[in-house]
């Protein structure tokens, strides 16, 4: 009798150690799938079919929960760029940023003798507490204490953040998905402002799929001021800063320009000069500096008070991008605002999406007479004496449309296509003359001067030069440009293409 009843109270402990915070799988369910909705839960793989796979019945560890958490902010492009550095000494190089971040923001304060246990499983009292903190509120005993982490459990009931105080040590990750969806709900402490509403705010979480999920949020509201701490000595600002502001930012550029091109490209194309100067940075990677991704910068140059140019010259605004290069945010450098130690975004929105389709077929139309002329340049034949800039010889080459000199009603552009062991595909020469074409019609770098027909326009290098060459009286038309480009043939191929007076390419050729 004796076994039995021990036998019965061992398997009635087992059972309740067993007992998950929120047993209602159903409801796990479904919260984890609003959170994967919301772009804040990924879960720890994919099934065969696409769908993720959440695992919501397995028991939660410390760092699983801290992640999830970091997700839930809409914090984790900053996690994943913060150069904070934490003390502790087990967790894995994958975790550092989260880690970091989190012990840096006091949302996780870590075990004794700089151990921060990972892979331990986590209980209730440490997730609501991580959740607490994150909402604002504390715990910390040197400022204003909002609740201690032994009675977590019933201030999270008093706030309504779980229903009831757990009589369990066991966490699945289940349950830091119904936790984590009810926090969305929740004011953060001391304002009306829901956790939700937060992050549709900050561009963290979009809007539609928010309103989706049933919450109340309104859009992000253009024209609030952003502030983030600046380094007037380098004019830089941090990158994990930057994401701390706008978490959805990806990329920051801005062009410079003389005015008169940009309004003379947008005139021809029925652009607006605020769109040309969206178009060219998005467009032209060496315009922008990453905020997140691989190739991220850790500091984000930022000149405030452009040097002085001529009274025709101007600087654009900086254009802050989302990963699909909407615009969300701008700094005007002709109303900066800003001190030693902040700079003031200004949150704007524009969907840049019908802009860049709009684009890419009127580039492509451009293009459809390619094959009109066949296009030969004489690289024998290199017109007058030359000049050397200091990177070599430069002629102006003739150039003949089926076999007759190419008239001035055409311009040229070239530039060099790097050979692989394959030699060069159709593709590469399909996307180097996209790029030809995306200059001539859009770049303000390169239009024909109003006052002087007589010029043609060359590209090598990314340099732009006129292709008149001038010496001892003498006017020679063609390609103007270095000879060592005609003699990359381990290397390179030239490609040479033909515009006429409306920009459309009307041939081209491999030199």
């Amino acid at each position: 009798m004796k076994k039995i009843l021990v036998f019965v109270l061992t398997f009635v402990l087992v059972l309740n150690l067993a007992v998950p915070m929120l047993a209602d799988g159903e409801d796990a369910a479904d919260a984890a799938d609003t959170l994967h909705d919301l772009g804040l839960f990924l879960g720890s793989g994919t099934a065969d079919d696409g769908t993720p796979i959440f695992n919501l019945d397995q028991q939660a560890t410390r760092i699983e929960a801290l992640v999830m958490l970091i997700r839930l902010l809409g914090r984790e492009k900053e996690a994943l760029s913060c150069n904070y550095e934490h003390p502790f000494t087990d967790v894995p190089e994958w975790a550092n940023g989260y880690v970091a971040l989190a012990n840096h923001d006091h949302i996780a304060n870590g075990k004794p003798d700089n151990k921060f246990a990972p892979n331990d499983n986590i209980t209730p009292k440490e997730f609501l507490t991580f959740v607490l903190r994150a909402l604002g509120y504390s715990d910390n005993a040197e400022g204003e204490v909002d609740f201690t982490f032994q009675d977590s459990e019933d201030f999270a009931v008093e706030v309504g953040l779980v229903p009831e105080a757990s009589d369990t040590d066991i966490v699945l990750r289940g349950d830091l998905a119904e936790i984590s969806l009810t926090a969305l709900s929740l004011e953060t402490k001391g304002t009306d402002t829901t956790l939700i509403q937060s992050l549709v705010g900050s561009g963290a979480v979009a809007l539609d799929p928010a309103r989706d999920a049933g919450f109340t949020v309104e859009p992000p509201k253009d024209g609030e001021i952003v502030s983030i701490a600046y380094d007037n000595d380098g004019q830089s600002v941090l990158a994990s800063d930057f994401l701390k502001a706008f978490p959805n930012s990806f990329a920051i550029g801005r062009t410079s320009d003389f005015i008169d091109r940009v309004e003379w490209i947008a005139s021809n194309t029925g652009h607006t000069k605020e769109e040309i100067e969206i178009i060219t940075i998005a467009e032209k990677s060496y315009f922008r500096q990453f905020i997140y991704g691989e190739k991220a910068n850790k500091s984000i140059y930022i000149n405030v008070e452009p040097e002085n140019s001529p009274d025709d010259y101007y600087y654009s605004p900086y254009y802050v991008f989302d990963d699909n290069l909407n615009v969300i945010a701008m700094f005007n450098p002709d109303n900066p605002s800003y001190t030693d130690d902040t700079i003031n975004f200004v949150r704007k929105f524009i969907d840049c999406s019908e802009l860049f389709e709009e684009v890419k077929a009127t580039t492509s139309s451009q293009m459809a007479s390619r094959d009109q002329y066949v296009v030969m340049v004489d690289v024998n034949d290199p017109q007058g004496d030359g000049w050397d800039d200091g990177g070599g010889m430069a002629y102006t080459y003739p150039v003949y449309l089926d076999g007759e000199p190419m008239s001035l009603d055409y311009y040229v552009v070239c530039d060099l296509i790097r050979k692989d062991a394959e030699g060069w595909s159709e593709d590469e020469i399909y996307s180097k003359l996209y790029d030809f074409e995306w200059d001539v019609v859009y770049s303000p770098e390169i239009y024909r001067y109003a006052d002087n027909p007589d010029v043609i326009l060359d590209r090598y290098f990314g340099e732009l030069n006129d292709s008149t060459y001038k010496k001892s009286g003498k006017t020679y038309y063609g390609l103007y440009c270095y000879e060592h480009l005609f003699d990359q043939s381990d290397e390179y191929v030239c490609l040479v293409a033909v515009y006429d007076e409306p920009y459309h390419m009307v041939g081209y050729t491999l030199i």
